[in-house]
C-alpha cells in the first residue's frame, strides 16, 4: 500500500532546486509499480511485497487440470486420489505427490504431473491394459502379470488363465503375435494347454510356445482335424503332432 505525506508549503525560490530530484524519484517509483513494488513516501523507503503473497495471488491458484492418455479411466475418478484442495496455489502443488496418489490406482502403470503456470496441472497417464482374466480371482492381467480389477463387460472378451500367470503369459503373447485366437489357458503341474476360439479342442504345448503355435497353425489348415475329429492334440514335440480322443475312426 502506497501512503502519501501530507504537501508542505514550498517556498517558490527553491522549486527549482527540488525538480530534478522529484523527477527522479518519480521515476523509481513507476519502475517499482511495475515491478509489483510500492514505494512508501511516509516512511521513506521501499517495501518488497512478499513473495509468497504473490504466489498464492489468485490468478496463479490452480483451476485447470488436464489428462492425458486416458483411454478406459475417467478423469475424475483419478482426480479424486490427487488429494489436492479447490483453490490451491499452483506453486503449492506438489506434481510428485500427485502422480504418486494417482499411479496408486491399479489400472494406472505410470503417471507423471507437471505445473504450467498460470494455473493449470498437466497429468499423463498410461493405463493398464487387460490381455486375460485369471479364472481363480476374476482379475483382469496385463502382459506382466500384474493383477488389477476388470471394468464392466471386460471379461466377456479376454482369455481366461486357469494355473500359473507365469507358464501362461508367454504363450498368450506368442498367439498374438502369430495371430492365433486364444479361448482359455490352462496351466498346472507343467501341463500347459490352450483352447482356440476357432475348435472345441485342447492343444498341449510345451516350453517353446512359439514352435507349438506354428505347428498348430499348420495343422489347422490341412484339413486333419475336420477329419479326424479330435479332442485334444499335443504338440509338445516340435514338428509333430499328435491327435487323441478322435471322433472319427479311420483305421483298422
Amino acid at each position: 500500500m502506497t501512503r502519501e505525506r501530507p504537501m508542505r508549503e514550498r517556498s517558490p525560490g527553491k522549486s527549482h532546486k527540488r525538480w530534478p530530484w522529484m523527477l527522479a524519484g518519480a521515476a523509481v517509483a513507476s519502475t517499482l509499480v511495475g515491478t509489483g513494488l510500492t514505494y512508501s513516501a511516509s516512511a521513506g523507503h521501499v517495501e518488497l511485497p512478499s513473495l509468497s503473497e504473490k504466489l498464492h495471488a489468485p490468478a496463479l491458484r490452480l483451476q485447470h487440470v488436464d489428462f492425458v492418455g486416458l483411454e478406459k479411466l475417467s478423469a475424475d475418478a483419478l482426480w479424486s486420489l490427487a488429494n489436492v484442495s479447490p483453490g490451491t496455489a499452483l506453486i503449492d502443488v506438489d506434481g510428485d505427490a500427485v502422480a504418486a496418489r494417482v499411479a496408486a490406482h491399479p489400472r494406472i502403470e505410470w503417471c507423471r504431473a507437471l505445473r504450467v503456470p498460470p494455473n493449470r496441472l498437466l497429468i499423463g497417464v498410461r493405463e493398464r491394459h487387460p490381455v486375460a482374466v485369471e479364472a481363480d480371482s476374476g482379475s483382469g492381467v496385463d502382459e506382466r502379470g500384474t493383477r488389477f480389477p476388470l471394468l464392466a463387460g471386460e471379461a466377456e472378451r479376454l482369455p481366461r488363465i486357469d494355473g500359473d500367470l507365469d507358464a501362461a503369459l508367454p504363450l498368450l503373447r506368442a498367439a498374438r503375435e502369430r495371430g492365433v485366437g486364444i479361448r482359455s489357458i490352462r496351466s498346472r503341474a507343467g501341463d500347459l494347454r490352450f483352447r482356440p476360439h476357432s475348435r472345441e479342442v485342447d492343444v498341449r504345448v510345451g516350453g517353446s510356445p512359439g514352435s507349438a503355435l506354428a505347428d498348430w497353425v499348420r495343422l489347422d489348415a490341412s484339413g486333419l482335424i475336420d477329419e479326424y475329429g479330435p479332442r485334444e492334440i499335443d504338440l509338445r514335440f516340435s514338428g509333430s503332432a499328435v491327435l487323441r480322443d478322435l471322433r472319427t475312426n479311420r483305421g483298422g
